[in-house]
């Protein structure tokens, strides 16, 4: 179809385009993912913007009172790293106070 000699048995071409210049990843449109800003609650990001949630929930340890404020749980300094345990405590005073996103690095 294309035009390529192609052995036995390979699968042959269902376009006309030559061989390596055809992408289907080139016709997808950029997906608009929505990140989770608090627990159940999805929204899509400005842009250049990340998920405070997302980016440092994993080392949060959530209040089970009606504020629903946070903190750094009990977790291993050792793996993750105290630079990066100082700087989720700081986000999570930031999601204490309101601000959901925080700027891509």
């Amino acid at each position: 179809m294309n035009g390529d000699f192609y052995l036995g048995g390979e699968f042959l071409p269902s376009t006309d385009a030559l061989k390596g210049t055809y992408s289907h990843k080139a016709e997808r449109k950029a997906a608009t993912r929505k990140q989770e800003i608090a627990p159940y609650v999805w929204e899509i990001p400005p842009a250049g913007m990340w998920s405070l949630l997302q980016t440092y929930g994993q080392v949060w340890a959530w209040n089970q009172d009606r504020t629903q404020t946070i903190g750094i749980a009990n977790v291993s300094v050792e793996y993750f790293g105290a630079e990066y345990l100082s700087k989720a405590a700081a986000a999570a005073e930031m999601w204490n106070s309101g601000q959901r996103w925080i700027a891509k690095a």
